[in-house]
């Protein structure tokens, strides 16, 4: 499989650039909300915080930066880290979900679904 499979597949597949961009941008939001939210499950384990991976694009291609190599925003990939780190929040972690290839998670109709609910506080404003 080619690397360039995974995720939203090859542009080719896609009718218009801008559709590949979308679906790509739409993507990385996903990659970069379902990160946040494990990262905030896991309060104080060993993980005791998550950082932008990339802030800016180095240059013009395709990467994971909020802002591209031109610095124009990526506003799905913003919009998703701005809702996993809201100061309140309820997170859904899948237990009985298996990978899927290419690159995805996927729930067997055969297993019974099973799931960790977290609820995160950061607001010290909000008790209970």
């Amino acid at each position: 499989m080619n690397w360039a499979e995974r995720g939203v597949g090859l542009p080719s597949a896609h009718p218009s650039l801008d559709e590949y961009v979308r679906a790509s941008q739409n993507y990385h939001a996903l990659l970069v909300r379902v990160t946040a939210e494990h990262m905030r499950t896991r309060k104080f384990e060993p993980c005791w915080g998550a950082f932008v991976f990339h802030l800016i694009d180095p240059f013009p291609a395709i990467g994971w930066g909020l802002l591209d190599g031109a610095r124009q925003k990526k506003d799905a990939p913003l919009a998703a880290l701005a809702e996993a780190f809201r100061p309140t929040r309820v997170i859904i972690d899948p237990l009985s979900a298996e990978p899927d290839r290419p690159s995805g998670v996927i729930q067997r109709p055969d297993k019974a679904f099973s799931a960790r609910i977290v609820v995160v506080n950061d607001d010290p404003r909000v008790a209970g």
